[in-house]
């Protein structure tokens, strides 16, 4: 059989495997967003079923087979023809299956089912804690994630360092002690930056104040004008309405609507079943409605690049999302360079306005009043979803420190909430009142996803280096040339799904040159610094 023909068989292997996550996708996004709650117990059963058939397909010893046809594992070179040569794609597409072949056959199917429905478990079990304000009932759900990562990574490389294989999995070819180095800049230069900005608010609250500059587009606008009695606050934002000022401009940035939708869920996400199918949920506040329309657009755009992935290779692994720091490099491109920005509020500000009249009453300027508001730091804000993009790298470091910590057993699992608490305290100088407040706000751990939380951080800064390098981006901007933006996108990041291998070879390739942390830096510095008249 020619070189050829065992790549093509090992593709229809691998489409299998591939085709049957897709399903699982479906199936865990209907438990989020649509499932009975007493459907739990069983929900828990068929994912464990589907997560070992899925097991058994990744690690069908044919793929082994095709792959030491394909594959020189010692020099990690493909074997080619010369009358049949592989392109750029089905190179690294026979380099990521073997990558994957080599992960999953280290991992025994008990394990897999283990970890299955203890996600299911996990995630039903932190709903309650999280509601209660009691991590100790979710302690047991992270001590047993803890042990089987441990084991997983164990397994896939021995010798190797135990969150690095936890972090490959999320952003491939990073490591802890590169991204220590990189984090460690962030919080030199923009903690005590953050902490200038803290002290321009004391000194004047009236102009700079969080709640002075957020109460003129929320609920608690303290304006003289009032309505009837019996009639909503002026500040109130009826939630219907909000979803359809939310899915008008999640549409008019490119979100395709017939190859998705947008629901409600307790976590705002994205999931990908197939191109054609990438569904995104947000959630709302009566009271305001920013955060619920980041949240729409930030999912609109790592859902704009499942929706612009490459249809040729569809079910293989050269086409997925590379990383997460790229897929969220995507969501906070469009979140933060985009929504963000002047340009955009004063294209979509009239919009809003129509839609909540009480907003035009106040008479607001776009550029006095409503960027320097929707571009608020909040500093006392504590949660991860809802801060600010100049806090924002402290919410994720402190995850990152901890998870680390846990790793290399310098912290005891049961201590994770007084060293969260510590650490929000010296970055960003907040007191954390309760568990839900503090380390059990995100879903993440309760599915065992250790590793993923740096690359919200690391996918900020490729955000931000997109935009810096993306040609005629301001006057794109400027003239809400949406179209242009995400053609280009399309080209230079979607379409080429893993095939660079990792982020730094894409960014090498969109932007001409590696990941470089002071692009992001000097971007926040100079922007607050003009919005705070520093």
């Amino acid at each position: 059989m020619s070189l050829r023909s065992t790549y093509n068989a090992l593709q229809e292997l691998v489409k299998k495997y591939k085709v049957l996550g897709s399903v699982s996708a479906l199936v865990e996004w209907d438990e989020l967003v649509m499932m009975a709650s007493k459907g739990a117990s069983a929900r828990a059963i068929q994912m464990s079923t589907l997560a070992s058939l899925k097991h058994d397909l990744e690690t069908d010893p044919k793929i082994g087979q095709y792959l030491s046809d394909l594959y020189d594992e010692n020099t990690q070179t493909v074997k080619e023809e010369k009358e049949q040569p592989f392109n750029e794609f089905e190179i690294s597409n026979i380099k990521l299956i073997s990558k994957e072949y080599n992960r999953n056959t280290k991992i025994p199917s008990e394990l897999v089912a283990r970890s299955s429905a203890l996600a299911s478990k996990g995630y039903h079990t932190w709903v309650q804690a999280r509601k209660d304000a009691d991590y100790q009932k979710f302690l047991p759900i992270m001590e047993e994630w803890i042990d089987i990562k441990k084991q997983m990574a164990t397994l896939i490389n021995p010798k190797g360092d135990i969150y690095d294989t936890l972090l490959d999995e999320f952003e491939p070819g990073l490591d802890s002690s590169k991204l220590t180095k990189i984090f460690e800049e962030v919080k030199r230069e923009l903690i005590p930056f953050i902490q200038q900005v803290r002290e321009k608010v004391t000194k004047d609250p009236q102009n700079y104040g969080e709640d002075e500059l957020l109460s003129k587009i929320t609920g608690n606008n303290n304006s003289s004008t009032s309505t009837s009695a019996g009639e909503d606050d002026l500040g109130t934002f009826p939630i219907e309405v909000q979803k359809k000022v939310n899915r008008q401009i999640a549409e008019a940035i490119g979100y395709d609507f017939e190859a998705g939708r947008l629901d409600v869920s307790m976590h705002p996400f994205s999931t990908g079943i197939s191109i054609g199918d990438v569904r995104i949920t947000t959630r709302y506040n009566k009271e305001e409605f920013l955060n619920g329309l980041t949240g729409t657009i930030h999912e609109t755009g790592h859902a704009m690049y499942e929706q612009g992935l490459n249809q040729e290779y569809e079910y293989q692994p050269v086409q997925y999302a590379l990383g997460m720091a790229a897929h969220e490099g995507q969501s906070l491109f469009w979140e933060r360079h985009v929504a963000l920005s002047l340009a955009f509020w004063k294209k979509w500000y009239s919009v809003v306005e129509e839609h909540f009249p009480e907003l035009k009453k106040r008479n607001l300027s776009v550029e006095k009043d409503v960027y320097k508001s929707v571009n608020v730091v909040q500093l006392n804000n504590l949660i991860r979803v809802e801060a600010d993009e100049l806090t924002y790298p402290m919410h994720v470091i402190v995850r990152f420190e901890i998870e680390k910590a846990l790793f290399d057993g310098t912290i005891n699992v049961k201590d994770v909430p007084k060293v969260w608490n510590e650490k929000m305290k010296e970055y960003l100088g907040v007191e954390i009142p309760n568990d839900a407040k503090g380390c059990l706000q995100d879903v993440h751990w309760s599915s065992g996803a250790f590793g993923y939380f740096p690359t919200y951080l690391l996918g900020a800064m490729t955000a931000c280096q997109i935009a810096h390098s993306l040609p005629n981006f301001e006057n794109l901007l400027n003239n809400n040339d949406y179209l242009s933006i995400k053609q280009w996108l399309n080209e230079n990041i979607h379409k080429k799904g893993s095939m660079t291998l990792t982020t730094d070879n894409l960014l090498k390739q969109a932007t001409g040159e590696e990941l470089n942390p002071k692009i992001f830096i000097s971007y926040l510095k100079k922007k607050y610094t003009e919005v705070y008249d520093l």
